[in-house]
């Protein structure tokens, strides 16, 4: 066979080396100057060749409107030592397209910092490995960022770091201000702040039921109202902020103040529905949000920085339909899929406000019992003068024996006049609903659940939700119960339960409607679908 003839080809790295100085902007004579010197013979017509083969001027058109690469090529033209016109003239384009780009797209402010703001003998307790906070509580307590957000799972111990933050920024005379979701986790705050000093050796000066001081400086906790918190002057922070109602009026009564003074403001949260101002914040809608810092925290993430959940995950998921699962502990926004009563019609009707202040009406109590895998829970409901069915309180009660559950019932039906009440009868509920109707005089009647019964149950309680004749606590566990039932079609009638889960689950919902059961006007109708 006869050799093929022609020039011997270049290496693999001249072509490369080629592209990579064409790219910045180089000519062709000018790369072949620089291969040359590195032995390479080679015709500038050649590099042309390749730059037009693979369209290496189109890559260089989208190159140049980047500012890097307008920087490359003025500082390349200014370092020539012999200059030609031709230089000069593109000197003087390259540096007018570099101010119109500056103008058009100006460098990012850098994030606002504020440093030394907490206690830095107590700071060292705290980290210390004897305290025990996860590295993601660590990092939450010592970030430096004067404004900063947490997307973050259920039960991960941040409302427990929030007191610790608040407490050691106190101690160096800066306010604080909690704004929780209710007044039950206001107050909770608060204990973990009294915890906190117990632990640390820091002496409390006052407290009453809204605040606690130390060092002279006062810390606040309070649910969501505007009126009470405008103008407050200090560092804030908005615990489990998607879960309130008025996140626009809050933040406007609160934010010009701080910054003002220049507190910091901490946003956490699980999420909830998509298109709260919460979800702008963690999502920088529109670029809005570019000054702040944050970061989402899923079940998964704390797990590998060390928490512990008690009974593993697969215990704990199997208490949640899967969609709750998926928003409280996988960090998802929500969804309703066929949930009986939809997010929005719980947000509507959950409530900050204690009714346990000064009330002294009637109540009726609900049970709906568990033992291994279910919790038992009992609520009690009142009523207010303007016919408003409320919330007052209600114990979650997980593996505790039957004579201690009773126990808890019995002294619950007692804190106001008792009115009517019914508990879960079926199954292993059998004999603790008999002993408290006989305990309470026949007020709490066993309740046996058949179909036809949860039927008439669920469908009261989303009468009464969704005409907004009832108030529930502003808790998400709290309302992931409630949204955990579920519609589902059978072969002629539908059926209401918590789907995909071991065991049912729901624990508050069916207590809930235990104690409001009647009270809907349509009292005990059912919805039947007819099955072509």
């Amino acid at each position: 066979m006869a050799a093929k003839r022609g020039r011997p080809g270049y290496p693999s790295w001249c072509r490369d080396l080629a592209e990579t100085e064409y790219l910045k902007g180089l000519t062709p004579a000018e790369i072949a100057i620089t291969l040359n010197g590195r032995g390479i013979d080679i015709n500038p017509r050649t590099i042309r060749g390749w730059a037009k083969k693979d369209a290496w001027d189109e890559r260089l058109t989208q190159r140049r409107e980047l500012p890097e690469n307008l920087d490359s090529q003025i500082a390349r033209l200014a370092a020539k030592q012999d200059m030609s016109y031709a230089d000069s003239l593109k000197l003087a384009n390259l540096s007018r397209a570099r101010q119109r780009l500056a103008k058009l797209n100006p460098k990012p402010k850098p994030k606002p910092r504020v440093l030394n703001i907490l206690h830095k003998d107590k700071l060292a307790d705290a980290l210390s490995a004897d305290y025990g906070l996860y590295s993601y509580q660590q990092r939450f307590l010592t970030s430096t960022a004067r404004f900063n957000w947490r997307l973050k799972c259920r039960q991960s111990g941040f409302s427990w770091v929030v007191a610790l933050k608040m407490l050691l920024r106190a101690l160096t005379g800066r306010k604080q201000l909690c704004i929780s979701a209710s007044q039950r986790q206001a107050s909770n705050v608060l204990r973990y702040v009294r915890d906190h000093a117990d632990r640390l050796g820091i002496p409390i000066d006052d407290e009453n039921k809204e605040s606690v001081t130390v060092a002279g400086t006062e810390i606040l906790a309070l649910p969501p109202n505007a009126r009470t918190i405008q103008g407050f002057a200090g560092d804030v922070i908005f615990d489990e902020f998607a879960w309130v109602r008025n996140q626009k009026q809050l933040w406007e009564a609160v934010i010009p103040s701080i910054t003002a003074c220049g507190g910091t403001v901490d946003v956490l949260s699980t999420p909830f529905l998509p298109g709260s101002h919460f979800w702008k914040l963690t999502t920088n809608h529109e670029g809005r949000f570019n000054q702040w810092s944050g970061e989402t925290l899923t079940i998964h993430d704390c797990i590998n920085e060390g928490m512990q959940v008690p009974g593993g995950v697969d215990e704990l998921r199997a208490l949640f339909d899967l969609d709750s699962w998926a928003m409280m502990y996988e960090c998802q926004w929500a969804e309703d899929g066929t949930s009986l009563l939809s997010w929005k019609d719980l947000e509507a009707i959950a409530d900050p406000k204690d009714y346990r202040i000064g009330y002294d009406g009637f109540v009726r109590i609900g049970i709906d019992v568990g033992r291994v895998n279910d919790r038992t829970v009992i609520i009690l409901v009142g009523e207010t003068p303007d016919g408003l069915y409320v919330v007052l309180d209600y114990w979650e009660l997980q593996d505790t024996r039957f004579e201690e559950q009773k126990n808890i019932a019995i002294n619950a039906a007692m804190l106001y006049p008792l009115q009517d009440g019914q508990c879960d009868a079926t199954g292993i509920g059998a004999q603790l609903a008999e002993d408290l109707s006989l305990a309470t005089g026949g007020k709490i009647r066993p309740h046996h659940f058949s179909h036809d019964s949860k039927a008439r149950v669920a469908l009261n309680l989303q009468e009464l939700v969704q005409t907004k004749k009832m108030r529930i606590p502003n808790d998400p566990g709290f309302m992931a119960s409630l949204h955990a039932v579920q519609k589902i079609a059978g072969t002629n009638s539908i059926r209401y339960d918590a789907a995909r889960t071991k065991d049912g689950h729901a624990d508050h919902f069916w207590a809930l409607g235990l104690a409001v059961d009647g009270l809907g006007e349509r009292m005990g109708r059912m919805s039947q679908v007819e099955v072509w």
